[in-house]
Parts: structure tokens; C-alpha cells; sequence
């Protein structure tokens, strides 16, 4: 009797398991990246619902993927997915017909959030130093420059793009 909880949990993430997900593929592949890192750290993951934020950046009106390593639950090895002084690595996907997906920005953040102004979503990213204007060699991390950036996206190289420093916001 003892044993139920614990083959029930299997039964449910094995039924958990079989369905099919309703990411793209390349959704589905930077998510499997984020585990194989967390496992090769020597962590077990964990539940991540925040994970992947689903949201039309381009608006086109198809859903596109956030995919923020900061998110991941990594039990026992969190430091592999959040790196401190390095931040922690993002994923922008594109969504395109036929739930597909493809890479359109990706870098090392520290923060990112989803704001929406006139029916329109917007993007922004924390980032340090060079990315905010600093020239921060032989600064002290204490002393870096943070700021808020906008990623804008450009139809015709399909990517997102840091807007104009111009634009930047301090944080």
C-alpha cells in the first residue's frame, strides 16, 4: 500500500508524457537543450511553468515562443540555469502556419518581460555594460550600467534586433 503514491506519479507522468505537446518542434528542442544542460549539471528538472511564455511579437497574429532559461526549474543544479554576473539565456522563436518555429533572437539576459501598449506586444530584455553604452572592462561587476531594451522585429531579415541605445531604459 505504501507503493501507490509512488506508482501512481509514475502512471502520471508516464500519461504526461504521451501526449503530444503543443509547441513546434523548435519550441519543444530549446526546451530539451534547457533539461540536458540542467541533467549534465547534475540537476533534476523540475516544474517550470514559466518556462515558455507563448505571445504574437510579430504581429502577424501566430503565437511566438519565449523560451527564459531563468524560469527553468533545475533542482539541485539552479546556478546551471541562471549564471549570476553572466545572466541567463534566452530564446525568441518566430512562429510561423502549421505550428512550426524558428530561432529569431537569442542571448544572455538579465531579465525579460512582455509589455503590451496599444494593442501591440513589445519585448524588452535587462542587459549590462557594452549593451547599455558602458565600456565596462576592468569594472567591477557592482559597478556595471543596467538597462531595459526593446527587441525589435524586422520582417525582412525575419530576426529581432536590440532597438537604438537611444531607446534604452535604465534600470
Amino acid at each position: 500500500m505504501r507503493y501507490l503514491p509512488a506508482v501512481a506519479a509514475l502512471l502520471w507522468t508516464s500519461c504526461a508524457i504521451a501526449q503530444p505537446s503543443p509547441w513546434p518542434a523548435a519550441v519543444r528542442g530549446a526546451v530539451a537543450k534547457a533539461t540536458q544542460v540542467c541533467r549534465e549539471a547534475g540537476g533534476r528538472p523540475g516544474r517550470s511553468p514559466e518556462l515558455v511564455k507563448t505571445v504574437d511579437l510579430t504581429g502577424d497574429g501566430i503565437a511566438d515562443y519565449l523560451v527564459d532559461w531563468s524560469q527553468y526549474d533545475c533542482v539541485g543544479a539552479a546556478s546551471a540555469m541562471a549564471n549570476g554576473q553572466d545572466g541567463s539565456a534566452i530564446e525568441v522563436l518566430v512562429g510561423l502556419r502549421g505550428n512550426a518555429a524558428v530561432s529569431a533572437y537569442g542571448n544572455s539576459v538579465y531579465g525579460a518581460k512582455v509589455e503590451t501598449a496599444g494593442g501591440r506586444n513589445r519585448l524588452w530584455i535587462d542587459l549590462a555594460a557594452m549593451d547599455c553604452g558602458q565600456n565596462a572592462r576592468g569594472v567591477p561587476f557592482a559597478n556595471w550600467q543596467f538597462c531595459s531594451r526593446e527587441l525589435v522585429w524586422s520582417p525582412a531579415t525575419r530576426k529581432f534586433a536590440l532597438a537604438p541605445m537611444a531607446q534604452k531604459r535604465r534600470i
